[in-house]
């Protein structure tokens, strides 16, 4: 990387946290680009040269972290690959959170959907059956973070797929 790739990456890097620290304390959509980039200690170019909004540097962020996921899970199983799904989720919780509680849950539906649900390039009958596993995944997600995320992981996938204690 060079040297103003390296600078630009630290200025995305900034707006981003700075955006996560303002979202904790006041509602995201009384952030002003104006104050976002003044907390994050740069200017108002900078942030339009990076992002076109302020739900942008949210999406960006949640494509990096899926990318990140999918780092660890190319050539797995399904059953494996939700397992470190659900196992990532939970390591960033505290981010979804903070999401969630500012009324952002739909972009990270919208993010998740990109990655994982249909695909135009699928059938009808693969497209369908994607999308109501997505949904209901996603769905499933949802309310492990409601509940306060007490379940491991792989309790979620046996409940998925319906395997009781006593079926291992």
């Amino acid at each position: 990387m060079n040297k103003k790739q390296e600078a630009n990456a630290f200025v995305k890097e900034c707006i981003t946290q700075a955006l996560l620290e303002m979202v904790q304390k006041q509602p995201f959509e009384s952030i002003t680009i104006t104050d976002l980039v003044k907390r994050a200690g740069v200017g108002r170019v900078s942030f339009y040269r990076n992002f076109e909004s302020k739900e942008d540097v949210v999406r960006q962020l949640l494509t990096q972290i899926i990318d990140d996921i999918n780092t660890h899970i190319s050539g797995e199983t399904d059953l494996a690959t939700m397992q470190l799904l659900l196992t990532e989720y939970r390591k960033r919780q505290d981010f979804f959170v903070i999401l969630h509680s500012a009324g952002l849950s739909h972009l990270v539906m919208s993010c998740l959907s990109q990655a994982y649900g249909p695909k135009p390039e699928q059938t009808n009958q693969e497209a369908y059956t994607n999308a109501f596993l997505f949904h209901g995944i996603y769905g499933m997600i949802e309310e492990w973070f409601k509940r306060g995320t007490k379940e491991d992981p792989i309790d979620l996938v046996h409940v998925l797929l319906g395997i009781k204690d006593a079926d291992l």
